[in-house]
């Protein structure tokens, strides 16, 4: 039987806490402790997959890069402010026809207003909205593979932290086994981005740095703000709460406090009460649920959408998996899609009479099937902003979401036979959205009003 969420959280806490390792150690393990937590996750439950952290360029990517910098100099020259916004990976591995659904409404709104934008991540594959996005200073994710290969040729690792990390686990479950060499290279690459952010921060000097999911590869970029006293800011782009391991610490982790945002922003304040840690709850601010203004704004209905969609995760995927072969056992003549997760990266090959969705634009899966099914992935809040019938499987070990899928009009179901019971969705999506927008949090946040 694959082992608990929770288990594994409690493990890398246990971990945490018993580490001894020096300051330098102690930041090069924080950064690492959730590739650490994909691992043991893979271990304990081999349903689990993820897409291996890549960062594909091509020979354009040079021509991409002296154009950047030279629209960089051009606003030195202007005097423009600047901020600097790191793309999620998650648009690396999918093709959003409706652009950005992360930062896509923050970075047309700032360039409205002057700010001079610059976004690293993907190049290629944003014709479909660049028009739109005209002004927007885009810089190669790929240039960091130079530093990842100059570390590797020094041999940038940290061995005495590697043999510390992996000999403590298996004090601690003897069965999880993490490969050396795996791990060697994840050492090498985070302080090779280290060194690249600190080089692109003192080289641009932008006013404000935004990013999501801090607690994984941009750690480097916000270690990089911290060091030079600039304004970072995070963005809630799924769950936060004391059950995901990006914002639960172990008592050892004011050492590392400079790897944290300045600021979080959350969709609500709904989303406060699930965070605990005074080190996180003292930099929180409340934004807006962007995603459901670029959804509302961008996508289109079909004129009849059928079918039951269901939403996987991969913390849950033996749970979700039997549940949607349930359904598929007792309706069979249901039209069923499955959305896999965009760091899952293959297939589940046993699960038959349902269409399979690796790649696909979610908004647009939204709008072909009349039901959207899921646990407590925040897709379910993407779909209710569509004004989907969205459900909410509540497993036992994330009933401490129920509150907060009841404030967005997500319908906990306890049988399968309540999906298709005639109702009217509770909130439409034009409520989810509230009237400050992230971009005035961050307009107060840079006047200093905020903080």
């Amino acid at each position: 039987m694959a082992t608990t969420l929770d288990t594994i959280i409690q493990t890398v806490l246990k971990l945490d806490n018993k580490l001894d390792l020096d300051s330098e150690e102690r930041e090069i393990y924080q950064q690492t402790r959730f590739w650490l937590f994909r691992h043991i996750q893979h271990e304990t439950d081999k349903s689990v997959s993820h897409r291996n952290e890549s960062l594909k360029g091509s020979i354009m990517d040079i021509f991409y890069l002296i154009i950047a910098l030279a629209q960089i100099i051009k606003g030195k020259l202007t005097q423009k402010p600047v901020v600097l916004i790191s793309e999620h990976a998650r648009l690396e591995g999918v093709q959003w026809k409706a652009g950005d659904p992360y930062f896509g409404v923050t970075e047309k709104e700032l360039n409205r207003l002057g700010y001079s934008v610059i976004t690293i991540g993907m190049v290629l594959g944003k014709k479909k909205y660049e028009n739109e996005l005209s002004g927007v200073i885009r810089i190669p994710r790929s240039i960091i593979n130079g530093f990842r290969l100059f570390f590797r040729l020094i041999n940038g690792n940290q061995p005495a932290l590697i043999k510390k990390v992996i000999a403590k686990l298996k004090s601690i479950d003897s069965k999880i086994e993490i490969n050396a060499n795996s791990y060697a290279n994840k050492v090498r690459q985070t302080r090779a981005d280290n060194a690249f952010y600190k080089l692109l921060i003192a080289f641009i000097k932008p006013k404000l740095v935004i990013c999501v999911d801090g607690y994984n590869s941009n750690s480097s970029l916000l270690r990089a703000a911290h060091i030079d006293s600039i304004l970072s800011v995070e963005y809630q782009h799924g769950v936060v709460s004391q059950g995901h391991i990006g914002y639960t610490f172990g008592n050892k982790f004011e050492a590392c406090e400079r790897l944290l945002p300045t600021k979080y922003l959350l969709w609500g304040e709904v989303w406060k009460s699930e965070l605990k840690n005074p080190i996180i709850t003292s930099r929180i601010e409340v934004g807006t649920y962007e995603y459901g203004q670029w959804c509302l704004k961008s996508s289109k209905e079909i004129d009849k959408p059928e079918g039951v969609l269901f939403i996987l995760q991969p913390s849950i995927m033996s749970s979700l998996t039997e549940k949607i072969r349930e359904f598929v056992k007792k309706y069979p003549e249901c039209k069923v899609g499955v959305k896999y997760h965009p760091k899952q990266n293959k297939i589940i090959e046993n699960l038959a009479q349902v269409e399979h969705y690796l790649n696909s634009d979610l908004y647009e899966l939204f709008m072909q099937y009349k039901y959207i099914v899921g646990c407590f992935s925040t897709a379910l809040f993407e779909a209710a902003a569509l004004n989907r019938l969205v459900f909410n499987i509540p497993l036992k070990e994330f009933q401490s979401y129920n509150n907060i899928m009841a404030s967005a009009g997500i319908l906990p179901i306890e049988s399968f036979e309540q999906i298709f019971v005639k109702r009217t969705a509770k909130i439409s999506g034009e409520d989810i959205i509230s009237q400050k927008t992230n971009t005035d949090c961050l307009i107060e946040l840079m006047n200093g009003s905020s903080h």
